[in-house]
């Protein structure tokens, strides 16, 4: 990956925290078998965490052979994003109104 690529790469991940950047150099390929994300060929993948207010980007360069436990880089992810409220969960309650006395006789 050039320059421009990593800077892009970077870019989306400000609009997107709650998403793990990934760049895959020519030549290499990123195998996922169970948790495990194995890298093979000539050159390397960047993997990239977005900033939070407290955390600076997190950049890790795996070279051929490294391996990564995908359930752990899950498990930093939602560490380091800020939850937001989940508006599913979210009930809204309206009083009930008392029946007028009298109506209807």
């Amino acid at each position: 990956m050039d320059l421009g690529e990593l800077c892009r790469l970077r870019g989306i991940l400000v609009e997107h925290p709650q998403m793990v950047g990934v760049g895959i150099d020519e030549q290499t390929a990123a195998v996922v078998q169970g948790q495990t994300l194995s890298v093979v060929g000539n050159a390397g993948i960047w993997m990239y965490l977005a900033a939070t207010p407290t955390l600076p980007v997190s950049e890790q360069r795996l070279r051929s052979g490294d391996h990564l436990d995908l359930l752990s880089l899950s498990q930093t992810l939602a560490a380091r994003t800020p939850s937001k409220p989940d508006k599913s969960a979210v009930t809204i309650v309206t009083p009930m109104r008392e029946p007028a006395m009298g109506m209807g006789r």
